[in-house]
């Protein structure tokens, strides 16, 4: 399920790239060191040589029966006698070669060599059809490789964020914990206060009340002198 719907992906990944769901080939004369020859070449949105290269070895491998081999000193890849139904009756030399273009970008250009001829479409337009068709097979696989990687990508970054989060969620929590315990603070100095406050109520009552009873007592004091001032003038 997993698989389809990421081929599902690839072919909507392909028709936003190249604006259709296949890619574009067209043949060419590219240059061998056997010369000049007909060629197959089709761009492919990676700059990855190294990928393309080892794809092929693989596709090479499990649809030709043939592994292709890399050609260090001619820069290709070379798969010796492959034996392609409806392309030849003899064996098939297939020649790979990529040609970087850019940073997202490079051309495959494919080679079929069947012996006294090089494939082309002018004289073996069945054949031709065929070989674009395992090209065009290729691509596919090519596109899902690259999405895969990207897939890869996507979540080794998803992961980071993830991992960050959690880092923030864990700070906000003792963030949270801190702004607690100062509330808590604050709320035991406000109760405090309050205490505080009470008490110095109940002082001033205390202190008002003794006032009252000072001054009371001062009167009855002026009352008693008087009333003594009063026996001494009889």
């Amino acid at each position: 399920m997993r698989s389809l719907y990421l081929l599902f992906i690839c072919m909507l990944w392909a028709a936003a790239t190249f604006g259709q769901l296949e890619a574009e080939i067209a043949e060419e004369f590219r240059t061998l060191s056997e010369g000049s020859q007909s060629a197959f070449v089709m761009s492919l949105p990676t700059g990855d040589s190294k990928l393309v290269k080892k794809a092929w070895a693989k596709y090479s491998k499990k649809k030709f029966k043939k592994k292709a081999k890399y050609e260090k000193g001619e820069d290709r890849m070379f798969t010796d006698d492959a034996r392609i139904k409806d392309m030849s009756t003899n064996t098939v030399d297939l020649y790979v070669r990529t040609v970087i273009v850019g940073e997202d970008s490079l051309e495959f250009v494919l080679w079929c060599n069947l012996g006294a001829v090089y494939l082309s479409g002018k004289e073996y337009p069945d054949r031709a059809n065929l070989a674009r068709g395992y090209m065009q097979e290729f691509a596919s696989l090519i596109f899902l490789d690259i999405l895969k990687a990207r897939e890869k990508e996507e979540k080794a970054v998803l992961k980071l964020q993830e991992k960050e989060a959690k880092k923030q969620e864990k700070a906000i929590a003792k963030l949270a914990k801190k702004i607690e315990k100062y509330q808590e603070e604050i709320a035991k100095i406000e109760a405090k206060i309050g205490e505080v406050e009470e008490e110095k109520g109940k002082e001033e009552e205390v202190l008002l009340e003794q006032k009252s009873n000072i001054e009371g007592q001062e009167e009855e004091i002026k009352l008693l002198q008087k009333a003594i001032q009063l026996q001494k003038k009889k």
